[in-house]
């Protein structure tokens, strides 16, 4: 689940029952995004809250046997903030040189304080992209993030290269480029080889596999939108939906990671590819969700007035821009969040 992961938004007793059903049906692993980037250095209340609820859900995959990866964007910070924690973005962010006494001081030393206040967790990763600036810095830079880590993790805790749109600055690149081979990807991992020997590497394109060829290290297959395509709304719920995803044969017999940002959406696909490998390709209907919620009943009625609202039967084009609106409007579709939690609205008006 990408940031922000909902601090509040859930109780501790839709998490749990939400983790117990992802358990019974084979869920491993799960991995969030904390969004460590936006916390500032005043560690307030709203800090305190967040905070508590991470290590409320650490502790309850524990009792469940669940594995949990935090992680961070590799160099992006932010600095004193009148904003809210889940109105920051990446355009608020600062970016600083991992080699630097800067990054040790906005970035390391922070987290470092942060971790001593959650349960101990399985593993951390580190994303060399989005949000990212590599600031024209070469690998060594990037694979300094590595280290860093390794100094304050405990040394059971595995480290993580989720291998996204490179540590480079080249942003445009000529079409197919993610299903190519790329020497900074291939040279970042070297790198980081060097310094994390056991190091894993999460794959989300093709070209990521290509670049490891070479490479012994584990390799997990992400196929990043395959679960959820980004952004999402539900009218890609139809047997057609895009799947943005890439698949290809570099990786054999790996796990699978799954990325999902609307979890009342999206679990009962979940659950069918955890049981079965696969989806069905048949349309998610709203009694389909009802029979894996977890969360408050209030947001069930609301959710299937707005889905019948939006028109599951409709395609994209053809629905009202009134229709979009108003999902967007229930789900709070912003720059931040962009698909959202479910809120209290009164969905008739």
């Amino acid at each position: 689940m990408r940031y922000p992961f909902s601090a509040k938004k859930w109780s501790i007793d839709e998490w749990d029952k939400w983790l117990t059903l992802l358990k019974e049906h084979g869920l491993k692993r799960l991995m969030l995004w904390p969004g460590f980037e936006f916390f500032d250095e005043t560690l307030d209340k709203e800090t305190d809250d967040w905070l508590e609820v991470l290590a409320d859900i650490i502790k309850k995959c524990k009792l469940k046997s669940i594995e949990v990866y935090l992680g961070r964007s590799p160099n992006g910070y932010i600095e004193s903030s009148s904003k809210k924690i889940g109105k920051r973005n990446q355009h608020d962010l600062t970016y600083c040189d991992p080699c630097s006494e800067k990054y040790l001081d906005k970035i390391l030393r922070p987290q470092e304080r942060i971790l001593k206040r959650l349960p101990t967790i399985d593993g951390w990763w580190v994303i060399d992209s989005d949000p990212a600036d590599s600031m024209g810095l070469d690998e060594n830079h990037f694979a300094k993030c590595f280290e860093h880590y390794r100094s304050i993790l405990p040394v059971e805790t595995s480290l993580v290269y989720w291998m996204w749109g490179g540590w480079t600055n080249l942003k445009n690149q000529e079409k197919g480029w993610r299903t190519h081979e790329q020497t900074f990807w291939k040279n970042a991992a070297e790198k980081i080889i060097e310094i994390e020997p056991q190091v894993e590497f999460w794959c989300c394109w093709s070209g990521h596999g290509k670049s490891l060829r070479n490479i012994d290290n584990k390799k997990t297959y992400f196929p990043y939108h395959k679960l959820e395509p980004e952004p999402s709304i539900p009218f890609i719920y139809h047997p057609d939906e895009i799947d943005n995803s890439e698949s290809w044969s570099e990786i054999k017999n790996s796990d699978i990671i799954l990325n999902m940002q609307t979890p009342c959406l999206r679990t009962s696909r979940l659950l069918e590819y955890l049981t079965q490998g696969c989806f069905s390709n048949q349309q998610t209907e709203i009694e389909t969700i009802a029979d894996n919620w977890c969360w408050n009943e209030q947001s069930l009625l609301d959710l299937r007035l707005n889905l019948n609202n939006l028109g599951q039967n409709e395609v994209y084009e053809s629905m009202s821009s009134e229709a979009i609106n108003r999902w967007k409007n229930y789900i709070q579709m912003d720059d931040v969040v962009k698909r959202g939690y479910l809120v209290d609205v009164d969905a008739s008006k």
